[in-house]
């Protein structure tokens, strides 16, 4: 990998340094039945899930871009 992507993959570190962004809308809503951090907790599980699931099956060299989010 060049120099510039692998530069690039310190951005993966920005959600959680913004966490103080979020915070406050998963403090404030609750989603129905499933508790007041458990939904939230359910819902971005899945996501990680799926997210890993879709990146295990790319090539890192050719779709670096499109793992950092980069179009």
């Amino acid at each position: 990998m060049s120099l510039g992507a692998i530069g690039f993959l310190g951005f993966l570190i920005i959600p959680s340094a913004l966490k103080f962004l979020w915070s406050p809308l998963v403090d404030r809503y609750r989603l129905p039945g499933l508790g007041h951090y458990r939904g939230w907790i359910i819902v971005l599980q899945s996501l990680s899930i799926v997210t890993l699931l879709v990146t295990a099956f790319l090539d890192v060299q050719t779709n670096i871009t499109g793992l950092l989010g980069r179009y």
